[in-house]
């Protein structure tokens, strides 16, 4: 949910910056929309980030099927990550803010730059970019000054931090942390996937159909989940896996419609 978010706020942003090429001089009517639906998307990145970094540390510290390790190592790359990634930090208090005092993006601008690359065609350049402005943050007294003061050091000439390569770099390290719980968890997985192959399989009736009984997970004795037994399970799980295995390192991508 998460990565699908983020692949939204990319998806408008971009088109934005499409529909501003086909319609250029409506930079100021397209404005207070833009900026909407921009803050909209990047309030919903912030706070599926957020789910994502409970939900599975409540996940790991819940199940007694899991090392006990899982939940202090997740609890220590997260950490880690916080004191090593400016990027990190600034959208841990950003999502903080925009919970509590404001919009996250508080600067939206229609970009048209001369591409020269080709000397005999050259080409406009269309962009729509979001920016922060630490300013603006640093009236908050709850935001916190160090991190205010680390925006300030990234600040162009007109006080804004272009936001966009933060978000991405900010994804990227929740995709390293989440890269490496999942090779932590790698082994139990194919355990776990082996044994629940071998429990269908037993379960079959002699003319091979699928078996329909229910099996139970136990979380403690408060809480019981029936799940119908079959492959789904696993399946899934890996189709999951398999969606964003190689997702990261957003920082180093860009989409063009350019050829070279």
């Amino acid at each position: 949910m998460l990565l699908e978010n983020y692949l939204d706020l990319e998806t408008y942003v971009l088109g934005a910056a499409v529909e501003s090429s086909v319609f250029p001089g409506r930079g100021g009517s397209l404005l207070p929309n833009v900026r909407h639906q921009i803050n909209r998307r990047l309030s919903n990145l912030l706070s599926s980030a957020r789910l994502y970094i409970d939900q599975t540390a409540h996940s790991l510290s819940k199940s007694s099927n899991l090392p006990i390790s899982a939940a202090k190592n997740f609890r220590t790359r997260r950490n880690k990550k916080y004191d090593d990634d400016p990027e990190y930090r600034i959208m841990e208090a950003l999502r903080n803010y925009s919970q509590h005092c404001g919009f996250p993006a508080q600067s939206i601008t229609f970009g048209i730059h001369l591409d020269e690359r080709e000397k005999d065609f050259p080409k406009n350049r269309h962009s729509v970019t979001f920016g922060i402005l630490p300013e603006m943050l640093k009236k908050d007294s709850a935001f916190k000054p160090a991190v205010a003061k680390e925006l300030e050091e990234l600040s162009d000439k007109n006080g804004c931090v272009s936001a966009m390569p933060i978000v991405r770099r900010y994804l990227s390290c929740l995709a390293e942390i989440h890269s490496d719980l999942r090779k932590e968890l790698a082994e139990l997985f194919k355990i776990s996937d082996e044994r629940f192959s071998e429990a269908y399989e037993m379960a079959r009736d002699r003319q091979g159909n699928a078996p329909y009984a229910l099996y139970s997970v136990s979380e403690g004795r408060s809480y019981c989940d029936e799940q119908p037994l079959n492959k789904e399970l696993i399946s899934q799980r890996t189709d999951l896996e398999n969606k964003t295995r190689l997702s990261g390192a957003f920082e180093r991508r860009y989409v063009s419609s350019q050829q070279s």
